[in-house]
């Protein structure tokens, strides 16, 4: 979902202290899963269907992995999205 178009949602996730800011949210089964954790947990669903989610599973399968690469790659698309002139998620 584009959280720039659901609003209700971007209040609800903060409720949770969840900032998508900072990071994109999965529910899963009623859990929430938030930055690091979410890639991770998409990470164990995805299946080897092509080499992008052969080598995505393959990085983001371990825990300390997409804890150590999540943060790299949130400060690359808060650059882009800075260069391409798009504000921050407003509550």
């Amino acid at each position: 979902m584009n959280a720039r178009e659901c609003p209700e949602l971007v209040v609800e996730l903060a409720s949770r202290n969840m900032d998508l800011d900072d990071g994109m949210v999965l529910v899963l089964n009623g859990e929430y899963f938030h930055g690091s954790e979410c890639v991770h947990r998409l990470a164990l669903l995805a299946s080897g269907s092509n080499t992008f989610n052969t080598i995505n599973k393959w990085i983001f399968e371990r825990k300390r992995v997409a804890a150590v690469l999540y943060p790299i790659l949130r400060a690359g698309r808060n650059l882009s999205l800075r260069i391409l002139g798009i504000r921050k998620i407003q509550l």
